[in-house]
């Protein structure tokens, strides 16, 4: 009866000290779960800030160009109004010129 007092003694013991293995293995897990966890979420916003970021200095890039264009048609536009411009005066030039010459005739 003794040795089988033990022996229940002894049983009881080591299901204990399982139940409290067990119970601090998923508690491991659980905190390791929530690890991984956190660490995909910091991972998923810090990828996402960095889209974030890439975004914004692509729109600020566009920007830039879109100006260049406007500056570009500016030149072209002013260039244009130059030619015209050189354009009437050899015309007005060559007129008097005309003119001058009929005069002198």
């Amino acid at each position: 009866k003794n040795v089988m007092d033990s022996m229940a003694s002894l049983m009881a013991e080591q299901n204990k000290k399982l139940g409290e293995l067990t119970e601090n293995t998923f508690a491991t897990a659980t905190a390791t779960s929530d690890d991984v966890t956190a660490s995909i979420e910091e991972a998923n916003s810090t990828a996402s800030n960095f889209v974030s970021s890439a975004s914004s200095a692509l729109g600020t890039v566009q920007e830039q160009v879109n100006v260049g264009l406007e500056v570009d048609k500016f030149v072209v536009s002013t260039m244009d109004s130059v030619n015209a411009t050189v354009k009437n005066i050899s015309k007005t030039t060559l007129a008097l010129k005309n003119e001058i010459n009929e005069v002198k005739e």
